[in-house]
């Protein structure tokens, strides 16, 4: 990698179409171009098909030789597991990297877990993210990336913001990534997920950007005081306000809010959470995702049985919830998601991970969306 390229998705699209046009080329080429790469995977411009995209060849030339190319990050290594899903390590050009899983899908397609940050800082004790703390956030072209390296892998057809990071605390640079993903990537809104643990005023912002991705809120407790050990970056913030901002959004986008709900043994398993969970979410349209704690090495938490597991899901239907578990994915590719991404990482870069596997959306563990969704 060099430290010198320019992504071709580091400008938004009018930025970009500029850029083409100053290059002898015209708008529409701007973005066939890099409908071409997030279709097909980055690969040297050299090698871009310019007769099927209808692009001049010569126009590609002098974009590269501006130094522009399909991909500033590199893709290190995949994992492949058993039952589908594939651990994608990308690196950056500042020798950092992040991770991405390709999550398969029943109903045609994949989705792909993607980062928004290197590192994180929100620093939830039973999650693997926050060793290290934040580094960095990722740039809109970063994050674009990873979406483009996962197209090379499989045919990707959903997007869910759950990777490394707090994706609202890299507000701009991630509206301005899946805006171009939505423009030229081919993704629908509604087929995008970002994951957050709820900072309220970004909740009212994304509500505000009038973008209609679908929203998940990572609760992890119903208790005030045991939520702040759990979640400690959001410290003062009450549960309540964190499902009430979650609820104005669910109004103003007219979408259903996934409360995920990352279930440790003998902390947050009490049958009891449900019920309040049916105080707290009554009224709007959301479900609850039940999450069995990946173990992670080192951290003093244990994985719940199975069978309390389905009691939880079985006492929030009996209340009137809509309540799922979510089906763990890559269990078999160096564990918990970030594993690889720390076995590979050299001695100068920071070994950081994300949260299990378990904790991404896997596209058949969410009920389906609302009508008029």
């Amino acid at each position: 990698m060099s430290m010198n390229l320019q992504s071709l998705f580091a400008l938004d699209r009018a930025g970009f179409a500029a850029v083409v046009v100053d290059a002898g080329g015209k708008a529409a080429h701007a973005r066939a171009l890099r409908r071409g790469v997030l279709r097909d995977g980055p690969s040297a411009l050299s090698s871009i098909d310019t007769r099927g995209l209808r692009l001049p060849k010569k126009l590609v030339e002098e974009l590269a030789t501006r130094g522009y190319a399909a991909a500033t990050s590199q893709l290190n290594a995949q994992a492949p597991s058993a039952d589908g899903s594939t651990k994608l390590i990308v690196d950056l050009t500042d020798r950092k990297s992040v991770e991405a899983v390709v999550l398969p899908a029943e109903r045609g397609g994949h989705a792909v877990c993607i980062s928004s940050q290197v590192g994180c800082p929100v620093g939830c004790p039973f999650c693997a993210s926050g060793i290290g703390g934040l580094v960095r956030n990722l740039a809109a072209h970063e994050i674009v990336e990873q979406v483009a390296h996962a197209r090379a892998v499989a045919d990707v057809r959903r997007i869910v913001v759950m990777g490394i990071g707090e994706p609202l605390l890299n507000f701009e640079p991630l509206l301005q990534a899946l805006a171009i993903l939505v423009e030229d990537g081919n993704f629908a809104e509604r087929r995008i997920v970002i994951s957050s643990v709820g900072f309220p005023d970004r909740v009212a912002r994304l509500a505000a950007s009038g973008r209609r991705y679908g929203l998940a809120i990572s609760l992890h407790a119903v208790e005030d005081g045991l939520r702040e050990r759990l979640v400690p970056l959001l410290r003062g913030v009450s549960v309540r306000e964190v499902v009430e901002a979650a609820r104005g959004w669910s109004v103003a986008i007219g979408g259903r809010v996934q409360f995920e709900y990352v279930v440790l043994r003998g902390v947050n398993d009490d049958l009891a959470v449900c019920d309040e969970l049916a105080r707290l979410l009554g009224g709007f349209d959301a479900y609850v995702n039940f999450i069995a704690w990946n173990p992670v090495p080192g951290l003093p938490f244990e994985r719940p049985a199975d069978a309390r597991m389905d009691a939880l899901v079985r006492r929030c239907r009996d209340l009137g919830l809509v309540a799922t578990r979510r089906k763990t994915l890559g269990g078999d590719a160096t564990a918990a998601c970030g594993q690889l991404r720390r076995s590979l990482a050299a001695p100068t870069v920071r070994n950081l991970a994300s949260e299990p596997v378990a904790s991404m959306t896997s596209p058949e563990s969410a009920p389906p969306p609302a009508t008029g969704a």
